[in-house]
């Protein structure tokens, strides 16, 4: 919430949240912002999908991603926090500039890029 008031005071900014369990917040994701608003998307694995969200310019990769996994020795699943794979951080670029000009910016150098695996495992 932090952010979000320290967002709020700046009008210029307007940042949507889109939640799964939440339909409702869905729909003001594809309503156009404000005229010089800039609307601002933080986000994992959305950017992998094939949601197209009008409007978006930049994408953020931190590399990384939240999954489902499973543990053989505890015989459990949990949430564990994994780099993406390259196939996965060129699905994230891809999302920027789908409906006009765009840049994606990777919060990971060339080397750690070249140390990721080609393809997610299903």
């Amino acid at each position: 919430t932090k952010i979000g008031t320290t967002l709020a005071i700046n009008e210029s900014f307007s940042p949507p949240s889109l939640l799964a369990a939440v339909p409702r917040t869905v729909d003001r994701i594809f309503k156009p912002p404000s005229d010089n608003v800039r609307q601002i998307i933080v986000a994992t694995n959305v950017a992998e999908t094939s949601l197209t969200i009008p409007g978006i310019r930049y994408v953020v990769d931190c590399g990384r991603s939240k999954e489902k996994l499973y543990d053989k020795s505890l015989q459990i699943s949990k949430f564990g926090v994994t780099w993406i794979s390259q196939a996965s951080a060129e699905q994230r670029a891809g999302r920027a500039g789908r409906t006009g000009p765009g840049h994606s910016y990777r919060l990971y150098s060339a080397a750690v890029f070249s140390k990721m695996e080609q393809f997610s495992e299903p």
